[in-house]
C-alpha cells in the first residue's frame, strides 16, 4: 500500500535539518519552538536579504576601488557611508562622488527551486536596477544628466555555481533595450561610462 504524504512530518524533517546544518549540532529544533518562536524567526529572516546585500556591498566597495584606483582615504570614505545608509533609503546602494563618481546595485538573487535560471520576477528585478544605472533614478540625488558621469555597476551575489550560470544564460538573452550595453566584468578590463558592468562576488 501506498504511503501518504505527510506535511507536517516533511515540514518537521526540513527545519531540523537546515537548524543542524547552521548550528552544528543534529537536534529535534523544531518540538522546541512555540508559535511565538515562529512569529519572531520570520521576523528575523526578513532582515537576511539585507545582511547579506550590506556585506556584499562592503565587499563591492573594495573590489571597486581596486578597479578604479581609488585611495585608501577614499574608500574608507565611501565605506562609512555604506555603513551609515539605512536598508529603506532610496537611492543606489552605492552612489559615490569623488575624485572618480560610480554607481552601483546589489541583487541577491538565488537561481529558483535549486536550478541555474532566475525566475521571471527575478528578471525583471534585474532588468529594472539595470535601466535606472544607464538611465537614472528618480529617488537619487544624483540626476539623469550626472549619470552619464558615472562609472556603473551591477554586482550580484554568487551564491554557487548555480547563480554563474543563471547571470551567464541572462546576460546571452538580455532584453533589446539592453543589448549592447551590459558587460560581465573580467579582471584587468579596460571599463567605460557607457555600459554597465556586472561583477560577480561571493
Amino acid at each position: 500500500m501506498k504511503t501518504s504524504f505527510d506535511k507536517g512530518q516533511y515540514l518537521k524533517k526540513k527545519f531540523n535539518e537546515y537548524w543542524s546544518l547552521i548550528l552544528k549540532d543534529k537536534q529535534d529544533y523544531f518540538s522546541k519552538m512555540t508559535e511565538e518562536n515562529f512569529d519572531l524567526l520570520k521576523s528575523a529572516l526578513s532582515n537576511i536579504n539585507n545582511i547579506i546585500t550590506y556585506n556584499t556591498t562592503i565587499k563591492f566597495v573594495d573590489t571597486a576601488c581596486k578597479i578604479l584606483n581609488i585611495s585608501s582615504e577614499e574608500k574608507e570614505q565611501i565605506s562609512n557611508t555604506v555603513k551609515s545608509t539605512k536598508p529603506s533609503d532610496n537611492g543606489f546602494d552605492v552612489e559615490y562622488r569623488g575624485s572618480i563618481n560610480f554607481v552601483c546595485e546589489v541583487k541577491c538573487n538565488r537561481p529558483i527551486n535549486g536550478g541555474d535560471r532566475f525566475g521571471s520576477a527575478q528578471k525583471s528585478g534585474i532588468e529594472k536596477d539595470l535601466i535606472v544605472l544607464l538611465n537614472g533614478k528618480t529617488k537619487s540625488p544624483i540626476n539623469i544628466e550626472e549619470i552619464r558621469e558615472y562609472y556603473k555597476f551591477m554586482v550580484i551575489y554568487k551564491f554557487d555555481s548555480n547563480t554563474v550560470k543563471a547571470i551567464n544564460h541572462y546576460l546571452l538573452h538580455l532584453p533589446k533595450q539592453l543589448v549592447g550595453k551590459v558587460k560581465l566584468y573580467e579582471d584587468g578590463m579596460e571599463i567605460c561610462k557607457d555600459l554597465v558592468y556586472v561583477l560577480l562576488i561571493k
